[in-house]
């Protein structure tokens, strides 16, 4: 099925002029259904209907206007449609519709909302009451009067309480709000944006989404109103071909790798290694084809054939008894559908590229939700070519390869030589290292890190098949990598890649608003992977201070925590600074050849070296993947592809050339860089910054030094190929530049403010800002959108709202404070996501969220708790300096704040500002009462204030012998005198402090001074190693843990997860000992006056041999289950289950083929 929905905010149909306007537009859109709104119109009839839509069949649904206020109509065919039930409320009118040629009803809701908070309140209701009767199919469309996030209203960077408000409604109703094709906004004054909002949309419920495979929200042109027609486009997909691509589910299927075996035997190819390889896995895309037509067939076949078989045979189960082998092909295939259901579920995940929750816990529908929203994100319907708007595919197909064929020509046949003085060098011993041997573990290592669900290449496969039949094409893998290694070259098809095209943001519609990302073949693609590792290690020491990606030991944040404290100290200190953030154009795609494999030369990299990266990245070819079907196939005459493993290494070390380019601007004083810090001679230079080609500069406020800033990047751009794109690059001042409008003009940049962002992080923002926080706010709420939930299981639900957390705040939690509001409404979003359930059956919160968020280990569901999470995240930095020697970022940090000692900054006097570090030091306490030292040669510890000597100091210790020591900020190593200790005091002792002295040096006596090791800061923790996981845990240590508590066991069962809550007290002890084949020994009480007080002692007997642990594992779980069952259908129903009942369901575990708690309380009929 196949429909279009007009949505369109008329202002007014009175005037017959404009009404035949709107009719031949709504002709030339051909919209199913039509909802305009704002008709101020009070009584239709058939002829006005008839004016305006030119339909003799239209029947319609109506909102009478309010004089000449509001007014909705809704007009469907009655050839197609018939209305069943129509309800205008206030603000909305409802339409429940028919289709008269198949079996489809739904409901369609327009809406005019108004301007008011206290009766949009009124319309919640309104929309609320609506789907409390109606739980089917349902549309929303129309003018709702209100944005719903900041960013829908022009240069608005607060989010409002009525936004808010709207969202939740969004939210509680389980509705999808469908990103916008074709406009960011749907109204505005005038011709300009300096009034511009979104508040007009389509919301669809989540069996909407169900019901059609293809689903989008476009904006039409704005005509005859101030508002644009929202059109809904719903259906099919469209049919085009596709390519092979290797299906993950295949390796499921019993039998698979055998066959691979015997077909990859059977192949007899002549050549060189690679082309063996190649040709090989060819043909075998060819078997796998046919097994998979043949054998394999179809899942949604298979399991239609086993439904109408299982239904047979139940029906004559019904009339007579079955024979042995009528059940025993029952049992067959209730296991051969749930077979399907598994590897329908790998398959869905694979297309989902969800890889952050594992399969096995039925949430199938959850990644087909996901898949197909993938699939419409990606779909490129239609293309603005210049100023015209192409909707025809051939032309599309057609336009786009165009682009990218222009886009990878190299317009300059010569460039300038780069030759710098300054570039670092890996010695000749890195480059032989380099240039080793590729050796089968490492070759292996590399496969395994691979991640198995990635997207395919050119090839087809993915990096699980190779995964599972590693011992089946080891030898040729190995060959081919070895011939490569030799020969610095494979057959060209190796090298073929496609591009396929990611949209930057929602409403893309021109090429420039899509990432090109490289999908390449999985040979090439094991190939550059190992190149990459071994250029990791050496990366790091040829890339300056002020890069901060893609180097081991350098984050993201490293550069925005510079940036925020470089920035304040400008602020604090008066002086006029300019921050440049440059924007350079496609990047990646327009890097030189020559110059990059220039640098690699000037670099120190060996000629064999050389060769492998000039096979890597001048033997490309490229096809375009235009909905899903590749396009073209050309050759590149420049850059590097995002997607290759090795790419993002070779981009940084072409970024080096402008690294070196401004340092020596900056030495030259061209341009004067940010001085940090009140000693000359300790400042910190902060000139720019770089993270891949997102670039900050740091520069003085003066004429000259823009001019030579201009000239720096003119100069790199005509050796490197990138261009700067200076009108979207922007110029910030710092404190007031008053020629700031003539810098700009001669940079030819925009002007702009703080605060700002520079990586995605706050720039510029005030302490504890909350506006800050309202985007991370606003992605937790799409991401914990509840209409997922009915797709999700409970523990898929627990971990997508952990993985939410890992992901999209991750950043700003390791830099800043989360204030206690910016909590609260994540939790509140995280809580209603944990326990609304569906509508069907809705759940209350029936744990505590403090317990919720509390770890596993003490009986929580391992939920983290955010303002724990956020200063074990923020600690880490506490513990990086003191584990990093150098880094710009603590180079920075100690110029401005001072070392108060090895460990730790000063205290931080200064008012927040935009600074980060402070909130960060304030966290020292925290972390000190967790830490303690570890003694080395003595030098960096303090004797007496330094925790070296347990947990608590020498001076909490001994308060008495502090007060009188000689020195009481004396190191360790002052306070010996070769072997001996010699502590030194101000004065003689009295007869009550000589007990002390002999207690300490009894203490003393076990210490040794190792003078070949450094001093020592360590986590309290067996390794002595801080990572925000450990951290977390500390924070977490001051709740109850539960003693004996098997919470590994629990938690690591293939079980789906729940905790259990009843309203008494309960307990469970279970004993069991080192045999698993023995028996368990469960008690069983409830204590208080319940009626349905259930004491019982039980010895459960298991029989068999269980040779599968993850069964082994369960068996407690599944006891536990059964007694809770009985324990609800006692408090609850008033009944009881026999003893001797009750232990047959807890002992019927091991003959039961069970491998999930579902399927075992399915088989007792229990759940």
């Amino acid at each position: 099925m196949r429909i279009k929905i007009l949505s369109w905010n008329v202002r007014s149909l009175n005037d017959s002029r404009k009404r035949s306007t709107i009719k031949s537009l709504l002709m030339k859109w051909k919209a199913d259904i039509v909802c305009l709104q704002e008709t101020k119109i009070e009584d239709w009839s058939q002829q006005l209907v008839n004016s305006l839509w030119g339909n003799r069949w239209a029947s319609w649904a109506e909102l009478q206007a309010n004089g000449t206020r509001g007014g909705i109509i809704i007009l469907w065919d009655k050839r197609f449609w018939k209305s069943v039930n129509i309800e205008p409320g206030t603000y909305s009118v409802s339409v429940i519709l028919e289709s008269i040629q198949e079996q489809f009803r739904w409901c369609y809701t327009g809406v005019y909302g108004p301007h008011t908070n206290s009766e949009r309140e009124d319309l919640w209701y309104e929309l609320a009451s609506i789907r409390g009767t109606w739980d089917g199919q349902w549309v929303l469309g129309g003018d709702f009067n209100v944005c719903r996030f900041d960013y829908e209203k022009f240069n608005c960077h607060r989010r409002t309480r009525a936004m808010e408000n709207f969202s939740e409604t969004i939210l509680d109703l389980g509705l999808m709000d469908l990103p916008l094709r074709g406009a960011q906004y749907t109204w505005s004054r005038g011709t300009g944006l300096l009034q511009a909002l979104r508040i007009d949309r389509f919301l669809i419920s989540s069996e909407w989404n169900d019901s059609f495979k293809t689903i989008k929200q476009v904006a039409l042109p704005r005509v005859i109103s101030d508002h644009k027609p929202l059109m809904l486009e719903c259906g099919e997909w469209d049919s085009s071909s596709s390519y092979f691509k290797f299906e993950n589910m295949w390796l499921q299927a019993e039998g698979f790798l055998d066959s691979v075996k015997n077909w990859w035997s059977s192949y007899e190819v002549e050549g060189s290694p690679d082309f063996v390889l190649v040709q090989k896995l060819k043909y075998l895309k060819k078997d796998i084809s046919t097994w998979n037509k043949e054998v394999f067939g179809k899942l949604e076949e298979q399991r239609s054939q086993a439904l109408n078989d299982l239904t047979n045979l139940e029906q004559s189960s019904e009339g007579r008894i079955l024979s042995e082998a009528e059940n025993a092909q029952m049992i067959n295939l209730q296991t051969h559908l749930e077979q399907l259901a598994k590897i329908e579920e790998v398959s869905w995940r694979q297309k989902s590229r969800c890889l952050w929750l594992k399969d096995g816990d039925r949430n199938t529908k959850y990644f087909q939700s996901v898949a197909n929203a993938n699939r419409r994100y990606n779909s490129i319907d239609k293309l603005k070519i210049a100023e015209h708007v192409i909707e025809d595919k051939r032309e599309i197909k057609e336009e786009i390869l165009s682009y990218y064929q222009h886009l990878y020509t190299e317009n300059e046949p010569w460039r300038p030589l780069a030759r710098f003085e300054n570039l670092a060098r890996i010695s000749e011993a890195e480059s032989t290292w380099l240039e080793r041997e590729f050796e089968e573990e490492e070759i292996f290592s590399v496969i395994k890190s691979c991640a198995p669900d990635k997207a395919p290449g050119p090839d087809g496969f993915t990096m699980a098949f190779f995964q599972h039949a590693w011992e089946i094409i080891k030898y040729e893998i190995i060959k081919a990598l070895r011939h490569y290694h030799q020969h610095c070259h494979m057959v060209k098809s190796v090298n073929a890649t496609f591009i396929s095209l990611i949209p930057k943001k929602k409403g893309a519609i021109e090429l420039r608003d899509y990432r090109p990302i490289s999908p390449i073949s999985s040979i090439y693609k094991i190939t550059s992977k190992l190149l990459a590792n071994r250029l990791k290690t050496v990366i790091g020491k040829l890339v300056s201070g002020s890069q901060n990606a893609f180097v081991r030991g350098r984050q993201i944040s490293d550069a925005a925590l510079i940036a925020n404290e470089a920035l304040d100290w400008k602020i604090k200190s008066g002086e006029l600074g300019l921050l440049v953030k440059l924007d350079i154009e496609k990047a990646f795609d327009k890097v030189s050849w020559s110059y990059l494999l220039t640098i690699l030369r000037q670099m120190g990299f060996g000629e064999r070296w050389i060769r492998w990266m000039k096979f890597s990245i001048t033997t490309v070819k490229y096809s375009i993947v235009v909905n899903r079907s590749p396009v073209g196939f050309f050759p590149p005459q420049r850059g590097i592809r995002q997607g290759d493993p090795i790419s993002p290494f070779l981009f940084i070390l072409a970024m080096e050339g402008l690294s070196k380019m401004i340092q020596k601007a900056s030495s030259l004083h061209w341009i004067e860089p940010f001085k940090i810090g009140r000693d000359p001679t300790s400042q910190a230079n902060v000139s720019h910054l770089l993270y891949a080609e997102d670039t900050l500069i740091f520069c003085g406020a003066e004429r000259s030094q823009v001019m030579q800033l201009n000239l720096t990047l003119f100069i790199f751009e005509a050796i490197s190929g990138l261009h700067m794109i200076m009108q979207k690059s922007t110029i910030y001042p710092v404190n007031e530049v008053l020629n700031l409008e003539e810098l700009a003009d001669i940079m030819g940049c925009n002007i702009g403010s703080f605060p700002s962002t520079y990586l995605g992080l706050p720039l510029g923002a005030q302490h504890k800002s909350t506006e800050i926080w309202t985007g991370v706010i606003g992605k937790f709420e799409k991401r914990l959108a509840t209409w997922q939930m009915q797709y999700l299981s409970f523990g898929g639900r627990v971990t997508l709202i952990n993985s939410v957390l890992d992901s999209l705040p991750t950043y700003y939690m390791a830099l800043l404070p989360m204030p206690s509001e910016v909590i609260e409404k994540i939790d509140k979003i995280r809580r209603d996501f944990l326990w609304k359930g569906n509508r069907e059956k809705h759940k209350f919160h029936l744990i505590k969220w403090e317990k919720v968020t509390q770890p596993k280990y003490q009986g929580g569901l391992g939920i983290k708790n955010l303002a724990a999470h956020n200063k074990s995240m923020m600690m880490k930095w506490l513990w990086r300096y003191n584990l990093e020697d150098a880094g710009l970022w603590k180079e920075v940090i100690i110029a401005k704040h001072g070392r108060l000692n090895q460990w730790c900054s000063n205290i931080t006097t200064l008012p927040y500002g935009v600074g980060l570090w402070k909130s960060i030091r304030m966290l020292w306490v925290t972390f000190d009462q967790n830490a303690y030292f570890e003694l080395g040669n003595g030098v960096l510890l303090k004797f007496w204030t330094d925790k070296w000597l347990g947990n608590t100091t020498l001076q909490e210790d001994f308060p008495d012998l502090f007060r009188i020591a000689q020195d009481p900020n004396s190191i360790i190593a002052a306070n010996r005198e070769g072997i001996n200790w010699d502590i030194r005091f101000r004065r003689n002792m009295h007869d009550w402090e000589v007990n002390d002295l002999v207690d300490l040096f009894a203490r003393l006596q076990h210490c040794h001074i190792n003078l070949q090791a450094a001093d020592k800061l360590k986590w309290g923790h067996q390794k002595g190693v801080y990572t925000v996981k450990e951290g977390y845990q500390q924070l977490c240590s001051r709740n109850p843990v539960i003693a004996n508590w098997p919470w590994k066991l629990i938690w690591r069962t293939k079980l789906p997860p729940k905790r259990l809550k009843p309203p008494d007290t309960f307990f469970f002890i279970v004993r069991w000992p080192q045999n698993y084949g023995a028996c368990f020994f469960v008690s069983l009480a409830s204590i208080g006056p319940h009626p349905s007080l259930l004491r019982m002692h039980m010895r459960v007997g298991v029989y068999g041999k269980l040779t599968k642990p993850s069964r082994r594992s369960g068996i407690p779980a599944c006891i536990f289950w059964c007694i809770w069952l009985e324990r609800n259908k006692r408090c609850f129903d008033g009944e009881s289950t026999a003893l001797g009942i009750l232990k047959t369901r807890c002992t019927v575990y091991p003959a039961v083929n069970a491998e999930q708690l579902q399927d075992f309380t399915n088989s007792l009929a229990l759940a």
